[in-house]
């Protein structure tokens, strides 16, 4: 990846972690039912891990069964995800490697 993709690459994944974390919160906040959602950060980020997961297994079951030449879509949001996981923030970003990992499946 040349410099000014990584650039770019910064930029969104900045904008995506401020984006996911601007929903979450209003989300949090407009919540009428407080039932609905766990009460503390941590658990309610793994119950968030959990569908997130399970959402990209279902986008790779379809895409295997139905157009395979599509499977690095899901399968993209997946690795990053799980990447993510690990490093305490949300959805944080494709890094290099998982960039590289895709190009390989390409």
């Amino acid at each position: 990846m040349n410099t000014s993709g990584a650039v770019v690459l910064a930029h969104s994944n900045a904008y995506a972690s401020r984006s996911v974390a601007a929903f979450l919160a209003a989300y949090r906040h407009s919540l009428s039912d407080t039932r609905l959602w766990p009460p503390s950060f941590e658990d309610a980020d793994r119950l968030l891990d959990f569908f997130l997961l399970k959402k990209a297994f279902y986008e790779i079951e379809y895409e295997l069964a139905h157009r395979p030449d599509w499977l690095r879509v899901p399968f993209g949001g997946y690795l990053a995800h799980t990447l993510a996981f690990g490093a305490r923030s949300r959805m944080s970003s494709l890094t290099a490697e998982a960039y590289a990992i895709i190009d390989i499946l390409a």
